[in-house]
């Protein structure tokens, strides 16, 4: 009996030497990748699962920034805005005050004294010492 079964072990010893996986038939082959996921199954699907991860980490990165970037542009264009409608009242005076200084002779000699510090030829001006 022993011969026997050290006969069986050493036929079947050749079937159950290990093959390279080019060397395995179809059923073999499904039937050693769908037993575990071993070292060589395991690594290209850890890598694919990093790759993802970092593709989904730049994108939502650059959302973000892309986000933030957009928001302090329309900060920007809300001050802008504002600081433009203060330059359009400020034009506005300054025309209006044109328009009078042109229509109004006495006016004009008045600003130009006061703000300009203009006099008339046959004027004598006096320079008063601060208190």
């Amino acid at each position: 009996m022993p011969l026997l079964i050290g006969s069986w072990f050493a036929a079947n010893d050749d079937k159950s030497q290990a093959r390279s996986p080019h060397e395995l038939d179809d059923e073999e082959c499904a039937a050693s990748s769908s037993l575990s996921p071993g070292p060589a199954n395991s690594g290209w699907l850890w890598s694919a699962a990093v790759a993802v991860g970092v593709v989904v980490l730049v994108v939502a990165v650059a959302g973000v920034k892309s986000w933030s970037d957009l928001r302090m542009s329309q900060i920007t264009a809300d001050r802008l805005g504002q600081e433009l409608a203060r330059v359009d009242q400020s034009v506005g005076r300054l025309q209006q005050r044109i328009h009078l200084l042109q229509s109004n002779s006495e006016l004009l000699e008045r600003v130009a004294r006061e703000e300009l510090g203009v006099v008339r030829p046959d004027e004598i001006v006096i320079i008063l010492p601060e208190p």
